[in-house]
């Protein structure tokens, strides 16, 4: 592997309250340590879960059918392009939409935290982009519903593992919810507590710098403070199924 970064640096860390949720719309910033501390999520995952109208519209809005939008030729390509279905407006069918989200290729991670009281979590996301090389930023997002969220908010650090195009199985498995994840899973445990995956194709080892609230996330932002990488190929995701990331053009 090739190594780079530097050293992760311990920090002692105070939390702290955020006292009421911001308006997602204002997309604001989160500073570190002022977080919503766990009660906080917990009572914001129930209502998320079991109250309000927006997400009973949500659940409502995934269970129903597809939307029949306009279909068009794009004549600017020409006569043999591909139906382009199109929508306006924000009354969009959710369904619909994350299909066409699904239609932007990406990486698989699979992110991993280490909570205040040791133990181990991980999600499979595909959230996961680049934000500043300096200083080296990363960003990942995760769904207020998850079950595992204040591990991630409470954790000080978090690793994004990349993973390689032969660990499918690795990826459906965390994508799950169920206990115990990291049975018979080959893992490390580096100085910064988060568990690195072995066999994937490069991880990011990242100080847990910032949180946003984005709507129905929260988007973490990590400061890389180590990187390990391969040249195995990548694992990648695209209209709702598996690919292997391979050149089209010879280097």
């Amino acid at each position: 592997m090739h190594q780079g970064g530097r050293p992760p640096v311990r920090r002692n860390r105070r939390r702290r309250g955020l006292s009421e949720k911001p308006d997602p719309a204002s997309f604001p910033r989160c500073p570190r340590g002022q977080c919503p501390l766990p009660s906080e999520l917990g009572r914001q995952q129930r209502d998320l879960r079991q109250g309000g109208a927006r997400a009973a519209a949500r659940r409502a809005a995934l269970r129903a059918p597809a939307v029949d939008n306009e279909i068009h030729k794009d004549e600017s390509i020409g006569s043999h392009a591909a139906p382009v279905r199109s929508t306006a407006g924000e009354g969009f069918d959710l369904r619909d939409f994350r299909s066409a989200l699904g239609t932007f290729a990406t990486g698989v991670t699979i992110v991993t935290a280490r909570s205040v009281s040791g133990g181990l979590y991980g999600m499979t996301a595909n959230s996961f982009t680049s934000v500043s090389l300096t200083p080296p930023l990363v960003l990942w997002s995760a769904s207020l519903y998850a079950q595992s969220l204040p591990a991630f908010q409470e954790g000080s650090h978090f690793v994004v593992n990349i993973l390689a195009h032969d660990q499918i199985e690795l990826s459906n498995k965390f994508a799950r919810t169920h206990d115990n994840k990291f049975a018979e899973i080959d893992h490390i445990i580096p100085e910064c507590g988060a568990p690195v995956l072995i066999g994937s194709a490069a991880h990011f080892e990242c100080r847990n710098e910032y949180r946003h609230y984005g709507g129905d996330h929260i988007i973490f932002i990590g400061h890389v403070e180590r990187y390990a990488y391969t040249s195995k190929p990548t694992l990648l995701f695209c209209r709702g199924k598996y690919m292997r990331g391979e050149p089209l053009i010879p280097t």
